[in-house]
């Protein structure tokens, strides 16, 4: 069964309705973080799903779109390591969507991005074992 882009917009709207009740919750940080999250699994189910099926364009779409509202959100990746993980993911699966279409422009243009992150966290944490798996799973060590 695939997606039309009518369950994409649903999804993306339901993320941005998540993100107007964060606004609501600013006392509550773990509350905020939850909510965030799971909208954020929805969004990445629904776009490894899309790949599963063979449409690639509808995917990267999704992680796309996802991407531009965790960065509206700004995440702290620089001094998070919740918010690098989620966004290196996000990276990480685009790289693998562009790669599979064909786009190396963008592939290495995602690589680049999740690579300047891991590198920063090397750097602050250059003891990090969490930091250096990352590293090395991304194949940047």
């Amino acid at each position: 069964m695939s997606y039309t882009g009518k369950s994409r917009r649903g999804a993306l709207e339901v993320y941005d309705l998540g993100i107007r009740r964060l606004a609501e919750i600013r006392a509550n940080f773990l509350a905020r973080r939850f909510a965030r999250c799971s909208a954020y699994t929805a969004l990445c189910a629904l776009a490894d799903h899309q790949a599963d099926q063979g449409e690639l364009q509808s995917a990267i779409e999704v992680y796309k779109q996802l991407l531009d509202k965790v960065m509206a959100s700004q995440p702290d990746s620089l001094n998070d390591l919740w918010d690098t993980t989620s966004v290196s993911r996000l990276y990480q699966a685009l790289v693998s969507l562009y790669r599979r279409t064909g786009d190396s422009v963008q592939a290495e243009n995602m690589a680049f991005r999740q690579r300047e992150l891991w590198r920063h966290w090397h750097r602050k944490l250059p003891k990090s074992i969490f930091v250096r798996r990352q590293l090395e799973a991304a194949g940047l060590q």
